[in-house]
Formats: structure tokens, sequence, C-alpha cells
């Protein structure tokens, strides 16, 4: 997997600003942090407050991005095992996505891709997940 730039970090900074702007909102929590955690890339490899700026409003003007619509396409990967009350609990593996806090090639449970706005895909049950034979992962 190829790790990104800084001006892709900032550029994605951008298109994230612009975004929440275009819906008429505030940042939203990992919003926030997903540009805090670009400017703070940058300003580790030293690039300057004018240069950030520079990429960030390169983003926020790249319409192709801008105006896509978030598409996140996530497969059912496996269960964490049940402890005491706490129910099994289904992790999904985010295979395509553009969405700024769902990264690919990352694990995610129904919840995060329920409050990110994403279809959450079919799960086969827990009983008959193990009934299978299959991988149950400890937490």
């Amino acid at each position: 997997m190829r790790v990104p730039t800084v001006s892709e970090y900032l550029h994605r900074n951008g298109v994230v600003i612009e975004r929440a702007r275009r819906d008429g909102r505030s940042l939203g929590y990992e919003e926030r942090c997903i540009v805090l955690a670009g400017r703070a890339v940058a300003k580790a490899k030293g690039v300057t407050r004018e240069l950030v700026n520079k990429f960030e409003m390169a983003g926020e003007r790249d319409w192709d991005k801008v105006l896509a619509k978030i598409k996140v396409k996530a497969v059912f990967a496996f269960y964490h095992d049940p402890f005491e009350e706490i129910p099994a609990m289904a992790s999904y593996y985010i295979t395509e996505s553009n969405h700024p806090a769902l990264p690919e090639h990352g694990n995610v449970d129904a919840e995060t891709l329920i409050k990110n706005g994403c279809k959450v895909p079919k799960t086969p049950t827990y009983d008959k997940w193990v009934r299978k034979g299959k991988k149950v992962t400890r937490s």
C-alpha cells in the first residue's frame, strides 16, 4: 500500500473542508482529526503555512472530488469473540472508499459504518459463523 505524500494529505484536507462548507455544517470530530493530522504531518516535514494554505485551497477547488458522491464498499470479515455480557461484534473490511474517515483496507464495525452514513453489508449470524468452523478473534 502506497503512503500518500504531504501534498496529497493537504489536498484531501481541502476537499474535506469544502464538502463540509457546501453542506452548511462545521467539521465533525473525525474530520477535524483528519485535517489536524494532515497539518501536523506537514509541520513535521517543515512545510510552511503558506504552502499548506496553497495545497488546501487547491483541494477546495477540485470539483471532481468535492462533488463526488461518497462511496464506501465494505464486506464482512470476521466476528470478535463475545466476552461476558458483551455480544459478538461483526467486523467489516473496506475494499473501496473515497470517504476521508474510512480508508481503504481497514476494518470497521457496523456502528462506524452507520455513523458515517454507509450501508452495512449482509452478515451471517454468529451461530452460523461458528457452526461453519470459522475463526473468531479475541479483542
